[in-house]
């Protein structure tokens, strides 16, 4: 009716072929063909980084080996010429001469004395022996108060000469040897052990305890006394008493190690004076060589080697005292303090 169904049929129509050609445009736009299809790809930044890492820390590693080799393979510095590798750094080489240091050592009686070769040891100090008893405090170093003439203060330190002995080493420089310092239970690495500021060898003769400050050496254990024949003498405790049957000898004082004091009454039937008694028995000898000394009133003599003295009564002169000091097998002397000590305290008896 009027037309009405065509035109509905018309639009129909045009319908279904607009819709047909919007369907081939769309397959025509939107659907890609299969052939330039591609996935897309994927990242894979984690896998970089740690490819890059491991590069950098294989590269560090064969770096820091090829250093290493070339440092080990390195030849080392050679050592300076003429030295020897064995030795002390201050030591000198053996080849070349030795020089002591120039340094000195203060002794009991205020001298000084150097080191000398050939092991730089110092020289020993003077012995000198006094005349005072012991029985006062000391109120300053201890002295001596010797009256000496011509005093001799070469020590003997040659050891190429026959019949001169060595003293032994005195670490500490108290005038007291290392036997010396086990004899008297002293300190041998410190000079003044009962620190009253006195050194331990001057103590002894002057006749204090070491070990004990302002302590008398007739109050301690470290002497006895001896006395027989007309005099007395002290002595170590520790040591050895021997009394030998004889005219001349008298008494010995041995030490543990061998060395020994002798006590020898010699006679002088015709009262010669002491210098002249000693070139009557030893007319080789020269009076020159020996010191002059005074001891608790005797006149008398001390050997250069300082191990004998001669001793005289200046008011009866028929006998001469020998006090010696026999170093027995030792090849040096231990206990020249000693001795020093025993002939200080060396009196005639009524």
């Amino acid at each position: 009716m009027f037309g009405l169904g065509k035109k509905q049929k018309k639009l129909k129509d045009n319908q279904l072929a607009s819709s047909e050609l919007d369907s081939q445009i769309s397959e025509q736009v939107h659907v890609m063909p299969e052939r330039f299809y591609h996935a897309p790809k994927k990242r894979h930044t984690g896998l970089i980084l740690i490819i890059v890492v491991g590069t950098i820390l294989i590269g560090g590693l064969v770096a820091a080996g090829y250093f290493l080799n070339q440092s080990l393979n390195q030849p080392g510095a050679e050592p300076p010429a003429n030295t020897n590798l064995n030795q002390p750094v201050n030591q000198v080489n053996s080849n070349q001469p030795v020089f002591c240091p120039q340094d000195v050592k203060i002794c009991p009686d205020g001298t000084t004395v150097s080191r000398v070769e050939p092991n730089c040891a110092f020289a020993p100090c003077p012995v000198v022996v006094a005349t005072s008893t012991p029985n006062t405090t000391p109120t300053s170093t201890p002295t001596t108060t010797d009256d000496v003439v011509n005093t001799n203060q070469n020590t003997n330190t040659n050891t190429n000469n026959s019949g001169q002995v060595v003293p032994a080493p005195d670490i500490d420089g108290d005038s007291l040897s290392a036997a010396e310092e086990i004899l008297y239970g002293t300190d041998s690495v410190n000079r003044d052990s009962d620190g009253d500021g006195f050194a331990d060898g001057s103590e002894i003769l002057n006749g204090y305890d070491p070990r004990q400050a302002g302590k008398n050496l007739a109050d301690s254990t470290l002497f006895s006394t001896y006395t027989k024949s007309g005099y007395s003498i002290i002595y170590p405790s520790r040591w050895r008493l021997r009394e030998l049957a004889g005219v001349e000898t008298e008494a010995i004082f041995q030490s543990t190690s061998g060395e020994f004091v002798e006590v020898l009454i010699l006679a002088n039937p015709n009262k010669l004076t002491l210098s002249q008694w000693y070139q009557q028995q030893f007319p080789e000898q020269s009076l020159r060589e020996l010191t002059a000394v005074k001891i608790n009133g005797l006149d008398g003599f001390l050997s250069a080697d300082q191990l004998n003295y001669y001793l005289a009564d200046p008011q009866d002169s028929s006998q001469v005292y020998l006090i010696t000091y026999n170093v027995g097998n030792s090849s040096q002397a231990n206990f020249l303090t000693t001795f020093n000590v025993m002939v200080k305290n060396f009196f005639l008896t009524p």
